[in-house]
Protein backbone atom coordinates (compact mmCIF):
# COMPACT_ATOMS: atom_id res chain seq x y z
CA UNK A 1 0.00 0.00 0.00
CA UNK A 2 1.35 3.13 -0.99
CA UNK A 3 1.46 6.42 1.20
CA UNK A 4 -1.49 7.81 -1.55
CA UNK A 5 -3.38 5.09 -0.38
CA UNK A 6 -3.21 6.46 3.28
CA UNK A 7 -4.22 9.89 2.63
CA UNK A 8 -8.03 9.43 4.03
CA UNK A 9 -8.36 12.77 6.16
CA UNK A 10 -9.38 16.10 5.17
CA UNK A 11 -6.80 17.63 6.68
CA UNK A 12 -3.22 17.16 7.75
CA UNK A 13 -1.36 19.96 10.03
CA UNK A 14 2.23 19.87 10.63
CA UNK A 15 1.49 20.14 14.22
CA UNK A 16 -1.18 18.70 17.29
CA UNK A 17 -4.13 21.05 17.35
CA UNK A 18 -4.33 19.93 21.12
CA UNK A 19 -1.51 21.67 23.01
CA UNK A 20 -1.87 19.07 25.79
CA UNK A 21 0.36 16.92 24.01
CA UNK A 22 3.98 17.89 24.28
CA UNK A 23 5.61 15.28 21.91
CA UNK A 24 5.39 16.59 18.26
CA UNK A 25 8.09 16.14 16.05
CA UNK A 26 8.82 18.28 13.60
CA UNK A 27 8.67 16.38 10.53
CA UNK A 28 5.32 14.59 11.65
CA UNK A 29 2.34 15.51 9.71
CA UNK A 30 -1.00 14.91 12.27
CA UNK A 31 -4.17 13.63 10.51
CA UNK A 32 -7.08 16.29 11.77
CA UNK A 33 -4.29 17.80 13.69
CA UNK A 34 -4.18 14.51 16.41
CA UNK A 35 -2.88 11.61 14.89
CA UNK A 36 0.65 11.53 14.00
CA UNK A 37 1.38 9.74 10.51
CA UNK A 38 4.03 8.41 8.68
CA UNK A 39 2.96 10.94 5.30
CA UNK A 40 5.44 13.53 4.08
CA UNK A 41 4.29 16.46 1.80
CA UNK A 42 5.78 14.86 -1.24
CA UNK A 43 2.46 12.17 -0.35
CA UNK A 44 -0.09 14.30 -1.21
CA UNK A 45 -1.72 14.37 -4.45
CA UNK A 46 -2.68 17.99 -6.26
CA UNK A 47 -5.96 18.82 -4.90
CA UNK A 48 -4.14 19.19 -1.09
CA UNK A 49 -4.03 22.89 -0.66
CA UNK A 50 -0.68 23.68 1.17
CA UNK A 51 -1.20 26.82 3.71
CA UNK A 52 -1.97 27.91 6.93
CA UNK A 53 -4.53 26.10 8.88
CA UNK A 54 -4.88 25.98 12.73
CA UNK A 55 -2.32 27.72 14.06
CA UNK A 56 0.24 26.28 11.57
CA UNK A 57 1.03 24.92 8.48
CA UNK A 58 -0.75 21.84 6.58
CA UNK A 59 -2.56 20.71 4.00
CA UNK A 60 -6.26 20.92 3.21
CA UNK A 61 -8.45 18.77 0.40
CA UNK A 62 -10.33 20.75 -1.97
CA UNK A 63 -11.94 17.53 -3.67
CA UNK A 64 -15.06 16.67 -2.63
CA UNK A 65 -16.38 19.59 -1.05
CA UNK A 66 -19.96 19.72 -0.46
CA UNK A 67 -20.83 22.81 1.23
CA UNK A 68 -18.74 26.31 2.19
CA UNK A 69 -19.97 28.89 4.13
CA UNK A 70 -18.02 32.29 3.95
CA UNK A 71 -18.45 34.32 7.60
CA UNK A 72 -17.19 38.33 6.97
CA UNK A 73 -15.78 39.86 9.97
CA UNK A 74 -16.14 42.99 9.29
CA UNK A 75 -15.44 44.82 12.92
CA UNK A 76 -11.53 45.02 12.35
CA UNK A 77 -9.80 46.18 9.27
CA UNK A 78 -5.83 45.09 9.74
CA UNK A 79 -6.12 42.72 6.72
CA UNK A 80 -8.72 41.63 4.10
CA UNK A 81 -9.52 38.18 5.36
CA UNK A 82 -7.41 37.70 8.59
CA UNK A 83 -10.33 37.46 10.92
CA UNK A 84 -12.78 35.56 8.34
CA UNK A 85 -13.54 32.25 8.29
CA UNK A 86 -14.31 29.78 5.52
CA UNK A 87 -16.43 26.31 7.00
CA UNK A 88 -16.12 23.55 5.01
CA UNK A 89 -18.04 20.28 4.84
CA UNK A 90 -17.20 17.37 2.73
CA UNK A 91 -20.67 15.26 3.59
CA UNK A 92 -23.35 17.45 5.16
CA UNK A 93 -24.99 20.66 4.95
CA UNK A 94 -23.91 23.71 7.38
CA UNK A 95 -26.47 25.10 9.69
CA UNK A 96 -26.85 28.05 12.12
CA UNK A 97 -27.80 27.86 15.74
CA UNK A 98 -27.84 29.83 18.96
CA UNK A 99 -24.90 28.78 21.03
CA UNK A 100 -25.60 29.04 25.37
CA UNK A 101 -24.45 32.84 25.18
CA UNK A 102 -26.74 33.85 22.52
CA UNK A 103 -24.36 34.29 19.31
CA UNK A 104 -24.67 32.74 16.45
CA UNK A 105 -22.37 29.69 15.01
CA UNK A 106 -22.22 26.85 12.70
CA UNK A 107 -22.81 22.93 13.20
CA UNK A 108 -22.23 20.61 9.74
CA UNK A 109 -18.90 21.65 9.30
CA UNK A 110 -15.50 19.25 8.86
CA UNK A 111 -13.16 21.81 8.93
CA UNK A 112 -11.98 25.51 8.46
CA UNK A 113 -9.52 27.89 7.01
CA UNK A 114 -9.43 31.55 7.72
CA UNK A 115 -7.06 34.30 6.33
CA UNK A 116 -5.28 34.87 2.84
CA UNK A 117 -6.05 30.80 2.24
CA UNK A 118 -9.94 31.26 1.87
CA UNK A 119 -9.21 32.51 -1.82
CA UNK A 120 -6.64 29.89 -2.53
CA UNK A 121 -8.90 27.04 -1.28
CA UNK A 122 -11.93 28.52 -3.34
CA UNK A 123 -10.13 28.47 -6.58
CA UNK A 124 -8.88 24.82 -5.63
CA UNK A 125 -12.42 23.65 -4.77
CA UNK A 126 -13.87 25.31 -7.86
CA UNK A 127 -10.78 23.12 -9.77
CA UNK A 128 -11.75 19.74 -7.69
CA UNK A 129 -15.29 19.44 -6.29
CA UNK A 130 -18.62 19.75 -8.06
CA UNK A 131 -19.37 22.99 -6.41
CA UNK A 132 -20.26 26.47 -7.08
CA UNK A 133 -18.47 28.91 -5.59
CA UNK A 134 -19.94 31.94 -7.10
CA UNK A 135 -21.59 33.05 -4.39
CA UNK A 136 -18.28 32.95 -1.80
CA UNK A 137 -16.31 34.68 -4.76
CA UNK A 138 -18.74 37.18 -4.51
CA UNK A 139 -19.02 37.79 -0.36
CA UNK A 140 -15.08 37.62 -1.32
CA UNK A 141 -15.09 40.86 -3.25
CA UNK A 142 -17.77 42.68 -1.22
CA UNK A 143 -15.51 42.12 1.87
CA UNK A 144 -12.40 43.33 -0.60
CA UNK A 145 -14.37 46.51 -1.66
CA UNK A 146 -15.29 47.07 2.21
CA UNK A 147 -11.47 46.37 3.55
CA UNK A 148 -10.19 49.38 1.00
CA UNK A 149 -12.87 51.83 1.52
CA UNK A 150 -12.46 51.74 5.29
CA UNK A 151 -8.67 51.51 5.00
CA UNK A 152 -8.89 54.80 2.98
CA UNK A 153 -11.16 56.52 4.99
CA UNK A 154 -8.90 56.04 7.89
CA UNK A 155 -5.59 56.80 6.20
CA UNK A 156 -7.33 60.21 4.96
CA UNK A 157 -8.63 60.97 8.94
CA UNK A 158 -5.24 60.28 10.21
CA UNK A 159 -3.56 62.65 7.61
CA UNK A 160 -5.92 65.71 7.81
CA UNK A 161 -5.61 65.64 11.53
Amino acid sequence: MTAKNKIGAYFYTGHRINPSHKDDEPSALYSKGRYRTKLSPRDFPEWYLFGYMYGGYGFISAKDVKYLLYVPEYTHSQSVYGNDILLISYDQPIEPFIKENGSKWYSGYDCYLNGQEIALFIDAAEKHSKISVESVRNELRKKAIWFVENNLKQKQCSCSI
